[in-house]
């Protein structure tokens, strides 16, 4: 009597397990999608706590003033205080303390933010940190489908033609695939022609 062949699912090689012992790239896709919940939950949550997060535009981000170097908190901190030893000297710069009162020099809110952003900027770091996570472990996960998909692809491609049930049962990922590759000839041609164009 012949064997039953069985099905293997490997077992990917990365991906820390969480505390219950189960790690997100072999857990069942309803327990993520639980999981997933959860989190975005959570998400909700620190949007509550932290009220009023700004959100810049990708130019506004490329160009704010506010990044700083590593240490440079300090350096900041320096300037508020000799500032607020020596107000006569920055009269001129009341109107950009970020107080109530254009006319009078004022310090406190600057220091006041300084301490602000050195608690958030843990959190910011954590975060970021955490997204990266995120977004390489779907990077992962898909980097696994196509080691099954591609090569599959492949063989679908080069027997549709003759196979009819095949070609029907595979037609929205042919269709989807050949969008693909005539928008990037399309894309190909039109760089060729204004490269040709270009030439003297």
């Amino acid at each position: 009597m012949a064997s039953k062949k069985t099905t293997k699912t490997a077992t990917p090689k990365n991906g820390a397990r969480t505390p219950q012992g189960t790690s997100i790239l072999t857990m069942d896709p309803p327990d993520l999608e639980t999981a997933v919940a959860s989190a975005m939950a959570l998400l909700d949550e620190m949007e509550t706590q932290l009220a009023g997060l700004v959100q810049y535009s990708t130019d506004e981000r490329v160009h704010t003033t506010g990044k700083l170097r590593d240490g440079e908190s300090a350096a900041l901190t320096n300037i508020v205080s000799t500032v607020a030893q020596f107000p006569g000297l920055f009269d001129s710069l009341s109107d950009k303390d970020g107080g109530g009162d254009d006319a009078t020099l004022e310090t406190d809110p600057t220091s006041a933010m300084l301490e602000r952003l050195g608690t958030l900027k843990p959190l910011a770091e954590g975060v970021a940190q955490f997204a990266q996570k995120l977004t390489d472990t779907a990077l992962s996960m898909g980097a696994s489908v196509r080691e099954l998909t591609t090569p599959a692809y492949g063989i679908i491609r080069a027997n549709a033609p003759i196979n009819p049930k095949l070609s029907a049962a595979s037609a929205p990922a042919r269709t989807f695939y050949g969008d693909i590759g005539r928008k990037g000839a399309r894309t190909k041609g039109k760089a060729a022609a204004a490269a040709a164009k270009a030439k003297p």
